[in-house]
């Protein structure tokens, strides 16, 4: 398994998107969340946008833990 990260970067007030990087995961473990197209996205002030967010890990083994994402980006895990 795999998830990408992509950063934007601003240049005379334009937004531009960088390259796409795949991270791999180690073998048994799943990455999934409750975000529009498991996307999160921040905002320009670095505010989560949808509000609020769970992103879940999970191993083969039964053992998972959950990120909880903030409307303003703080995150916990549960």
């Amino acid at each position: 398994n795999s998830f990408n990260t992509q950063n934007r970067e601003i240049v005379a007030g334009v937004v531009a998107p960088r390259a796409a990087v795949t991270h791999q995961l180690a073998a048994g473990i799943t990455v999934n969340s409750n975000f529009p197209g498991n996307q999160l996205v921040f905002n320009n002030r670095g505010m989560l946008n949808p509000p609020t967010g769970t992103v879940t890990i999970q191993h083969t083994n039964g053992l998972s833990r959950q990120i909880v994402v903030s409307i303003v980006g703080s995150s916990r895990i549960q």
